[in-house]
């Protein structure tokens, strides 16, 4: 099993996907913090990956509903993980 990506709050399990983290999701993740959206938003993160993005933004929008959709197998295997394993 591949060691976890580690985060500040939460670590990612990505040993499945074809995908590793990478600069763009991380980058992607930091835009929460400079833009704010209503208390009850719904995002949709279409092609989840690890669920990091997805992961990100439920952190910071406590009140919105996420949705992360992804076709790939061993991508979507690793959400899973990392959505159960979330704080």
């Amino acid at each position: 099993m591949d060691k976890p990506f580690y985060l500040k709050q939460f670590a990612l399990h990505q040993g499945n996907t074809a995908q590793r983290v990478g600069t763009d999701a991380l980058l992607l993740g930091v835009w929460p913090f400079v833009h704010t959206l209503p208390e009850k938003a719904h995002i949709l993160d279409v092609g989840a990956g690890t669920g990091i993005v997805s992961l990100m933004m439920a952190q910071r929008f406590s009140g919105a509903m996420v949705d992360a959709w992804e076709v790939e197998d061993g991508a979507l295997k690793d959400a899973a993980t990392n959505f159960a394993a979330s704080p």
